[in-house]
């Protein structure tokens, strides 16, 4: 137990410390990551104007700011962990010598004390909060503790010690681990080229897209959608293989906002291809609790946020069009729709079923897409029913 300096206050904290924990994490291999803490350091702004390339293409200027960051990271911003001890060391020498004798110079410079632990705490909080995402946990508590723990409970649940293999073996290398999770999605997505497909032929009332329509998707992108289109996003959403978050963006804005909106005009205009930027790190979510199994796993893809501008304002201009589109009995990937209304429906159709009399025979089968469920390109049928003769198909989604 530790007895802690004031700060703007009458009271002295208690620090009670139970167990301490120590997180031990590799450099090596280590990928970049913007610090959202960074943002409340008083130089950034001036340090973002001086290093930021205006004229430089996006990616480019990136990675150049990058190597800027680690700098300014290690030599300006330093540890504020190392800093916050010290802040307090001294404040807490400050109180003591105002408890023997008051000085004017003595208040003030606990003052300004006090104002630098406060914005150590704050940036202690943002590093945390970032860390942890914990959405429901507003700014201001200083829960930093609460942040800590929801990070190392996270890193412990999403890294991958052992898994079981076919032979319902446990597998506890690391290489062999690498292995076994190449080999299962190498046969998961693969597609014998031998296979012949015949061309299916599609008839039907299908709704037609007018031209006022086709001139709106087609109309030039402008400013005012990629602006609304970052500052859509959710600030600390896990970054892509460049390290940068929603939030520098939005934060920065009027320093880099320029050159984002002409890099991005100049990918749908043609002058730009994706290749810059066209990368993403494949994450395994697990499934369930405690996986045991690769199939357990949800294999995500994490983009750059500029390759994720490009498909949300497609997606914005789309919008409008969509109602047009997509039938009245779609569920999935609505606004407003669930996939869970397909229990609804399923039950309708079993309740109709069992009052149904008479020769003619129904039955039910419910089919599970994973390796399309596992793809994330397709929605996942749930129900389907199918009459004895196959006169028909329904499907609940």
């Amino acid at each position: 137990m530790l007895v802690l300096p004031r700060v703007r206050s009458d009271h002295h904290p208690i620090l009670v410390e139970l167990k301490e924990q120590r997180v031990t994490v590799q450099e090596e291999g280590r990928p970049f990551r913007f610090e959202a803490a960074w943002l409340q350091h008083r130089e950034f702004a001036e340090f973002l104007k001086n290093h930021w390339e205006t004229d430089a293409e996006v990616p480019t200027a990136l990675k150049g700011l990058m190597v800027q960051l680690k700098i300014w990271n290690k030599w300006v911003y330093g540890n504020i962990f190392q800093k916050k001890r010290k802040v307090l060391a001294r404040l807490g020498g400050i109180q003591k010598a105002i408890a023997v004798r008051g000085n004017p110079h003595l208040y003030q410079l606990e003052d300004d004390l006090s104002a630098e632990y406060n914005q150590i705490l704050r940036q202690e909080e943002i590093h945390w909060f970032q860390k942890s995402r914990c959405n429901w946990i507003s700014f201001g508590d200083r829960n930093t503790s609460y942040f800590h723990t929801k990070t190392i409970i996270g890193r412990q649940r999403n890294k991958i010690k052992a898994l079981n293999n076919e032979l319902q073996v446990w597998v506890w290398e690391e290489n062999k681990l690498k292995d076994m999770a190449r080999e299962f999605y190498q046969k998961l997505f693969w597609q014998n080229q031998e296979e012949t497909r015949e061309d299916i032929r599609l008839e039907g009332n299908f709704p037609i897209i007018d031209q006022n329509h086709i001139n709106q998707l087609e109309a030039p992108i402008l400013d005012d959608e990629i602006k609304t289109t970052i500052f859509g996003m959710k600030p600390y959403k896990a970054p892509g293989p460049d390290g940068y978050q929603p939030i520098f963006y939005q934060s920065q804005w009027h320093v880099i906002g320029q050159s984002v909106c002409r890099y991005v005009r100049d990918i749908f205009t043609g002058n730009k291809d994706l290749s810059r930027i066209n990368h993403s790190y494949l994450v395994l979510i697990p499934k369930v609790q405690m996986p045991e199994y690769l199939h357990q796993f949800r294999p995500i893809g994490l983009c750059n946020v500029i390759l994720k501008v490009l498909s949300k304002v497609i997606v914005g201009r789309l919008q409008t069009l969509m109602p047009n589109l997509i039938s009245e009995v779609q569920s999935s990937f609505v606004p407003g729709r669930q996939i869970t209304d397909n229990i609804i429906v399923a039950q309708e159709v079993i309740h109709s079923m069992r009052k149904m009399k008479g020769k003619k025979c129904f039955m039910t089968i419910k089919v599970d897409l994973e390796k399309a469920y596992d793809r994330c390109l397709t929605a996942f049928y749930d129900r389907l029913v199918l009459t004895r003769k196959c006169t028909s198909v329904r499907c609940s989604n």
